[in-house]
């Protein structure tokens, strides 16, 4: 099984969410406990789940006025900042996603997996069939199968050659 940096993660993850970035527009949420929101910028983040995570630096004294502030907008106020601040963006992302990989003990499929349906699941709480038979799933399969070379990550590869 290969294994992710929190980096190589979201390459794969904002490919899938919106083609690198490409397409931020994403649908509303119909039915649910998102029902009515839209993901936020390249890498699909949910309004809840950013409340989340900036409650979770309030709870360790890490958190910033500016993180307070954004825990306080409304969802399409948070979308509209988030998406204006990319560095914020990145933190935030890759708070999310150092969660899901470390939660998932390290399975890069079950860290997608818990990325799309929630970032608090359970190991345990992923079948192998829901896993394998999951389409956000099979396309971060396929794409990690582009993206594979014999050496590792193309990309670094390519800023190893321009060093």
């Amino acid at each position: 099984m290969p294994t992710y940096n929190n980096r190589d993660f979201l390459n794969r993850i904002s490919q899938l969410e919106s083609s690198g970035g490409q397409n931020i527009n994403h649908p509303q949420v119909q039915q649910g406990l998102q029902a009515g929101t839209t993901a936020i910028g390249k890498y699909g983040m949910m309004p809840n789940t950013v409340k989340e995570l900036v409650n979770r630096r309030r709870i360790r004294g890490t958190s910033t006025p500016e993180l307070q502030d954004l825990g306080n907008m409304p969802p399409d106020q948070m979308k509209k900042y988030i998406e204006a601040n990319p560095q914020l963006e990145e933190e935030l992302a890759n708070e999310l996603a150092n969660k899901v990989i470390v939660r998932q003990q390290g399975d890069p499929d079950r860290a997608a997996y818990s990325w799309k349906q929630g970032d608090n699941l359970k190991p345990s709480e992923i079948s192998d069939d829901d896993l394998n038979n999951n389409p956000y799933v099979q396309k971060f399969r396929n794409l990690n199968k582009m993206l594979q070379t014999p050496g590792g990550n193309p990309q670094e590869e390519q800023e190893d050659d321009n060093n």
